[in-house]
């Protein structure tokens, strides 16, 4: 949460970008795009639907759409990334996908 305040603040932007398929952490705009096993549809319970106004998810490794979403919005603060995926059952980026980002 502190992150997205901070590039919130340094960029006069609201838009925050998450790469889906990784863990972001469970504050309520980062469980965007997160459902209820089985639904496909259901997002997660007890989060109002208005935090998400400003929040929106990219599918990883997708450089084209990540680009174009920042072409649509262009108020992006923010792209949040997990780069290496570790033990949470994500999907790692691949190798460069950091890089095209910047």
């Amino acid at each position: 949460m502190l992150a997205i305040r901070i590039a919130r603040v340094a960029t006069n932007r609201k838009w925050i970008i998450k790469i889906g398929g990784s863990y972001h952490g469970w504050s309520d705009q980062l469980v965007y795009d997160m459902h209820v096993p089985g639904t496909k549809l259901l997002e997660s319970h007890g989060i109002p639907k208005n935090v998400f106004k400003f929040t929106d998810s990219c599918p990883p490794n997708d450089i084209e759409t990540l680009r174009q979403m920042f072409a649509e919005k262009r108020k992006v603060a923010a792209v949040i990334i997990e780069p290496m995926g570790g033990e949470s059952g994500a999907i790692p980026v691949r190798p460069g996908f950091n890089k095209e980002v910047e």
